[in-house]
């Protein structure tokens, strides 16, 4: 019975290192592709620019100028870029974020600043594997730690139920 406890003990703990390890590679990829969507927008608000430059206003005026056009089939252009723009600024924030920060805050932006398309996007492509960086090391240490005291305690936690159902049992 020993032996049955301790292997489900290694296993446990190996099922929790093993999802730990997979964190890292799962945000580098999110950060691949959250910094292609950066790139894109970053063409496009760049071509906006000139286009603004050109008409003699800000990106500002120039997106307000058209949402508030006369013209409705030019309004819904105007909220559209202003959109993209204001999407542009955020992913580019979330990408800088996630850049700047270490491996033990990197979870914590990531899960505060991720864009749910982009997740989703990874998650599809996403092929789990081993990775031998420091951070990977970390986070497959820290999945050990969690995987084995999630362990002990469910294990307390079963023992405690197991003794008050035997003790209900012998009253009876």
């Amino acid at each position: 019975m020993n032996f049955i406890k301790n292997s489900l003990e290694k296993i446990f703990a190996c099922l929790f290192v093993i999802s730990f390890l997979q964190l890292p590679l799962f945000i580098d990829l999110y950060m691949a592709h959250l910094n292609g969507h950066v790139e894109e927008l970053k063409i496009l608000c760049q071509k906006l620019e000139t286009e603004s430059a050109q008409q003699k206003m800000t990106l500002k005026v120039y997106i307000k100028a058209l949402k508030s056009s006369s013209d409705s089939k030019v309004q819904p252009l105007g909220t559209l870029l202003d959109d993209e723009v204001c999407r542009f600024e955020k992913l580019q924030n979330g990408s800088l974020l996630l850049t700047q920060s270490n491996c033990f805050t990197r979870p914590i932006v990531f899960l505060t600043h991720f864009e749910k398309s982009i997740v989703q996007e990874t998650w599809a492509s996403f092929k789990p594997g081993l990775s031998m960086t420091a951070e990977s090391l970390v986070w497959g240490l820290t999945g050990l730690l969690l995987g084995t005291l999630l362990w002990n305690s469910l294990g307390a936690f079963l023992r405690r139920l197991h003794l008050r159902f035997s003790s209900a049992k012998c009253r009876d």
